[in-house]
Order: structure tokens, then sequence, then C-alpha cells
């Protein structure tokens, strides 16, 4: 029986060393023996490799689940950087415009400000014209007032006159 089998593989090309089993069995039962422990080493090599996978593979999934999870995470912080980009490009928009107003402003406040000085200066002409005409009127009234004083003498003198002129002592 053995011996139509390494025949057989003869015939297929497989390497093999021929046994010559005659009567005497033990090469056969070594051979057997032979063959199971190298199914028992490879059974055993394949349960380690076995439980190695299944630890590979529970890695794997944990990592995958880790993976998502920091994807998440990546797209929450796009979007926050996003929205900042936005809420930047929007305040630089405002400042922008707060600096041309304040620019605006500024010339407003300058001319404003020449303005007032121009004001400021009239206002100090009239005032001291107003003094001088004040002075002016004063005097003119105190002029008024001694001519009033002088006419009422000299209507005085005069009735006097008429007095003396009419009635004679």
């Amino acid at each position: 029986m053995f011996v139509l089998e390494q025949e057989e593989y003869k015939k297929e090309g497989i390497e093999w060393t021929f046994i010559d089993f005659g009567m005497d069995l033990q090469a056969c039962i070594d051979l057997i023996e032979k063959a199971e422990k190298e199914m028992a080493n490879m059974k055993e090599e394949f349960l380690k490799l076995k439980e190695a996978y299944a630890k590979s593979e529970a890695r794997r999934k944990e990592l995958e689940e880790k993976m998502v999870t920091l994807l998440q995470e990546k797209n929450d912080l796009q979007l926050q950087v996003q929205a900042e980009q936005d809420n930047l490009c929007d305040a630089e928009e405002r400042c922008e415009g707060l600096i041309k107003n304040k620019i605006q402003m500024e010339a407003k406040t300058k001319e404003l400000t020449e303005r007032l000085e121009d004001e400021e200066e009239m206002n100090a002409e009239l005032t001291a014209k107003k003094r001088k005409l004040e002075d002016e009127c004063s005097e003119l009234k105190k002029d008024i007032d001694d001519l009033e004083l002088t006419l009422a003498k000299v209507e005085k003198e005069k009735h006097a006159t008429e007095n003396k002129v009419g009635h004679p002592t």
C-alpha cells in the first residue's frame, strides 16, 4: 500500500525520499509518529497564530475605533478653525472699517479744531472791539452827561440872564 503511494509521488513529481517498508513496519510507524508530532506542533503553532491573530484583530478594531474618534475630532477642529478664520476675517473687516472711520473722524476733528480756533480768534477780536466800543460808549455817555450838565447850567444862566434882562433891578 505505501509502496504504491510512493510510486504515485514519483509520477506526480513530488520530491520524496523512498522508504523500503519491506516486512519491517517500524519505518512506517516512525513516519506516522513523526507526522503526528509535526501535526501536533503545527496545531500548537496554529493556535498561537490564531490567538495572535485574534489579538491583532482586537487591536485593529480598537485602533479603527480610535481612528474614527480622531477623525471626528479632526473634523470638529477643522470646523472650529474655519469658524475662527471666518470670525477673524469679520473682525479684520470691522477693524479696517473702524480705522477708516477713525481717519475720517480725525480729519473732521482737525477741521473742527481749526474752525474752533478761527471762531475763538474772531470771538477774541469781537470781544476786544466790544470792549473798545463799550469804552467809547462810556466816554460818549460821560461826554453826554457833561454836555447835559453844561446845557443845564447854560439854561440856568440863560434863565437867570433873561430874568435879569427882563426884570432889571
